[in-house]
C-alpha cells in the first residue's frame, strides 16, 4: 500500500450526506502502513497519511495525541 493514494474525508460526521459544512475532501499523496500491519488479525493497524500540502486545522479537523508506550499492548485494545 505504500505509495498508494486515497480519498480522505476530514471533519466529516456523516459521509452518507451529500454535503456537510465542516467537511474537507482531499486526496492523500501517500499512504504508509505500519511495517508489521496484519490485515487478518488487525495487528499494528496504524499508519501515516501524507497529504500534498498543509491541512488547515479547525474545530472539526485537528490532530490526535498518541498514548505513550507502556509495553503492555492490552492497554490499547479497543481504545
Amino acid at each position: 500500500m505504500k505509495g498508494a493514494s486515497a480519498i480522505v474525508y476530514l471533519g466529516a460526521h456523516n459521509v452518507n450526506l451529500d454535503y456537510e459544512s465542516t467537511r474537507l475532501i482531499t486526496v492523500s499523496y501517500n499512504l504508509i502502513p505500519h511495517e508489521n500491519f496484519d490485515g487478518t488479525s488487525i495487528i499494528n493497524d496504524i499508519g501515516l497519511i501524507e497529504f500534498p500540502g498543509p491541512i488547515e486545522l479547525t474545530d472539526y479537523i485537528n490532530t490526535v495525541s498518541l498514548p505513550s508506550h507502556t509495553g503492555n499492548i492490552d492497554d490499547y485494545v479497543g481504545k
